[in-house]
């Protein structure tokens, strides 16, 4: 299934693109239309500090974000494939 209520984020452009991106994030677990999901469901060794996961409330697809680390990593937000969520 295919979330049609979030977009994707292939990489963050800067640090004040993902920090108004964790803005928008923030709103959607406040009102409840995001729920944060403990990565074990879907990875045993998860970096705490680099990755989080959270579900859509509408579509219940589950959404890795990888953090904006400048030198490191560009970030993303993505959806999960599929059959990763179903295991």
């Amino acid at each position: 299934m295919t979330c049609t209520h979030w977009k994707a984020v292939e990489f963050f452009k800067d640090q004040a693109e993902y920090e108004k991106f964790m803005g928008w994030l923030l709103l959607r677990i406040q009102s409840r239309e995001a729920k944060p999901v403990s990565a074990k469901e879907f990875k045993k060794d998860n970096d705490a500090d680099s990755e989080k996961w959270f579900r859509c409330a509408q579509c219940h697809t589950v959404w890795r974000l990888l953090r904006y680390q400048p030198g490191l990593t560009a970030g993303s937000f993505r959806p999960l494939p599929s059959e990763i969520e179903a295991h």
